[in-house]
């Protein structure tokens, strides 16, 4: 069955989420890696413009091997702001780190 442009049932390909992640340090930017991992849709929200700027840019604000790899991916899916209340809108989940 196709749903939503995803397919669902046995062996089928999990649903791709917007997600809101709320906070660009440590802790956010690994959880983004591991949810770019998935395929999802990632919002970083962070009150450092400097922090987001280099997300923007794909630059890794942090010292992770994990982070480093997956900004490096062509195909992300991943955006920064400091928009938070248009990044939790457009949310499907949020997490807040």
């Amino acid at each position: 069955m196709i749903e939503n442009g995803n397919q669902r049932g046995r062996g089928a390909i999990a649903p791709t989420l917007t997600i809101a992640v709320v906070g660009a340090g440590y802790v956010g930017v690994v959880a983004n890696a591991l949810l770019l991992a998935q395929h999802h849709t990632v919002t970083v929200v962070d009150i450092n413009p400097q922090r987001v700027a280099q997300l923007q840019a794909r630059q890794n604000p942090v010292a992770d091997a994990l982070a480093d790899e997956f900004l490096q991916r062509p195909d992300l899916r991943l955006h920064a702001s400091t928009d938070a209340a248009a990044a939790l809108a457009n949310a499907d989940v949020v997490f807040n780190l």
